[in-house]
């Protein structure tokens, strides 16, 4: 199973988000919980389910993004995702960043 935190350019917004591989043979039952990171206002939780921890089942073999309907206003700062993911009844643990999405004042966005 790999994860990683992602942040995107979704027009007028950055959406912030979690993918997911597994590479298993079996479908894997997860819970995920999805944060935002805001350079001058610091962390936010995403809205229900997500910011509480979401159940995510992913199939075998497959790779699935969440559609977290978790996204911010474009402004000209960093934006970063915080995501945690663990098995069921597990306690949240290590936690994982997006790499940053600097926007621009012209409303562009660089990924570092």
């Amino acid at each position: 199973m790999l994860w990683n935190a992602c942040v995107r350019d979704a027009g007028e917004r950055i959406g912030f988000l979690v993918r997911i591989v597994n590479d298993g043979d079996t479908a894997a039952e997860l819970s995920v919980r999805l944060s935002w990171f805001h350079a001058s206002s610091g962390f936010s939780p995403c809205p229900a389910p997500w910011g509480d921890g979401a159940r995510v089942v992913v199939p075998a073999g497959a790779t699935v993004a969440t559609d977290s309907g978790c996204a911010a206003d474009k402004e000209p700062v960093n934006f970063q995702t915080r995501a945690n993911v663990v098995r069921p009844g597990r306690t949240w643990g290590y936690r994982a960043m997006s790499p940053g999405a600097h926007v621009h004042s012209d409303g562009s966005v660089e990924f570092s």
